[in-house]
């Protein structure tokens, strides 16, 4: 009787257990499934950003040789509304130029330059000037939504680009950066080189043989381009230049004189590529000074040669510096087209952006534009008002296209001169296109 009870009881032990087991297994398991799908959740949040992977058509750079740029936008959310834009790094002795318009541009460095809202290439020329050289260079392509100020996605491509046509050496480069008064971003780029004779054509004059003669800060190759003053200042003489500075006068109203505040000193055939930007502040007409040691504070062999000037003409700052009294102000900053070379059966996309440059809201204004389209060629459209500073970037489609080169896109704002503006001259801009039967 005494065995029975026992495996009675060792029977219902086991039922036991197993029924705390199963107990056990269905409150734990749902929790486990439910922490995998937050994980899931997480790593789909991962996996879902969006990001800008950039590829080349080639993965080594020629100088003078264009190649092209290409982007796939990852994950873009499907009413995302935005521009793109292109970019690159500072870098000694490169420039590069936007190719696809009549008119090719530079692309400054460090200056985002924006290309559309739905281009997924671009074809770029880059420039090295010293010969036997190799630079790196990071192209970047931004993405930034409609009333945002930050990139939603980007991407960077170091790319390397090589001139191998001479014999020139580099000895060594390096890059400062300083805000003069608040009006103007300063760009110091220092390149040394310690050849004797410099083959380069493009931005920089011949050094001398290094001598006992007193040192001789030179300023040339003064230029502007897109609202940026550049200028080179070398040391033509025989000794280091020791600390120096320079002034330079705009056309303001009233006129005023700024000082750059000390600079490095230079070693005999070292030199300074500068550049001043002059967007965000007001100018009349007139000549830009540049008076480098103006304080004679470095000793030279001769101070002829320490001023430069170039013909500016007139610059409105809009809201940031302007003159909040004057007039509006409605001008055609940038416009080009996706192709200027297409086959009469293709579509045309025409980009193009308008500023304020005045001190006052525009109101209501229109645009309009002479398309080489058979038929009514005549596009025209009405605008809300851009306040001061505040620009727009409009992109048009249109087929039907007209047979023939060198055909003429005409765009005029304000046609009908409803708007009392500051300057009525940059209210027209052209381009021209190809279309071939």
């Amino acid at each position: 009787m005494k065995d029975i009870i026992m495996r009675i009881l060792f029977v219902l032990g086991i039922i036991i257990i197993l029924v705390m087991l199963a107990i056990g297994i269905v409150k734990i398991v749902p929790k486990i499934f439910s922490g995998l799908a937050s994980a899931g959740n997480s790593l789909s949040g991962i996996t879902n950003k969006e990001e800008i992977i950039i590829s080349t058509n080639t993965d080594e750079l020629t100088s003078d040789e264009p190649f092209v740029l290409s982007w796939e936008h990852e994950n873009k959310k499907e009413k995302s509304v935005g521009l793109y834009s292109v970019s690159h790094n500072c870098v000694n002795d490169v420039s590069v130029e936007i190719i696809g318009s009549s008119d090719s541009k530079t692309l400054l460095c460090n200056t985002p330059f924006t290309i559309g809202p739905d281009p997924v290439s671009i074809q770029l020329n880059p420039m090295l000037n010293k010969e036997n050289t190799l630079r790196d260079v990071d192209f970047s392509i931004k993405y930034i939504e409609s009333n945002t100020t930050v990139a939603k996605a980007s991407g960077k491509k170091t790319l390397t680009l090589r001139n191998f046509e001479g014999a020139d050496t580099l000895a060594g480069s390096k890059t400062d950066y300083q805000d003069i008064n608040g009006s103007g971003t300063v760009e110091i780029t220092t390149t040394d080189f310690r050849d004797e004779e410099d083959t380069s054509t493009v931005n920089y004059l011949p050094t001398t043989p290094v001598s006992t003669s007193p040192a001789d800060l030179s300023v040339s190759n003064i230029s502007l381009n897109n609202n940026i003053m550049t200028f080179i200042v070398s040391n033509i003489g025989g000794r280091d230049s020791g600390i120096w500075s320079f002034n330079y006068t705009l056309p303001t109203n009233p006129v005023v004189t700024r000082n750059s505040g000390l600079n490095i000193s230079l070693r005999p055939g070292e030199r300074l590529q500068l550049s001043i930007n002059l967007n965000g502040i007001s100018t009349n007409g007139g000549n830009a000074i540049i008076n480098v040691n103006s304080d004679r504070a470095a000793v030279e062999s001769t101070y002829s040669n320490n001023i430069a000037s170039i013909y500016i003409d007139r610059i409105n700052g809009g809201s940031s510096t302007g003159n909040s009294n004057g007039a509006a102000d409605l001008a055609i900053t940038d416009m080009y087209v996706n192709d200027d070379r297409v086959d009469i059966d293709d579509e045309v996309v025409l980009y193009f952006t308008v500023e304020n440059l005045g001190g006052e809201d525009t109101g209501r204004w229109e645009y309009e534009i002479d398309l080489p389209i058979v038929g009514d060629n005549l596009y025209s459209s009405r605008e809300t008002s851009l306040r001061p500073g505040q620009s727009r970037t409009f992109r048009i489609e249109f087929d039907g296209l007209r047979e023939g080169n060198n055909q003429d896109i005409d765009l005029e704002l304000d046609p009908d001169d409803d708007i009392d503006e500051e300057n009525e001259r940059n209210n027209r801009e052209s381009i021209e296109i190809d279309v071939r039967d």
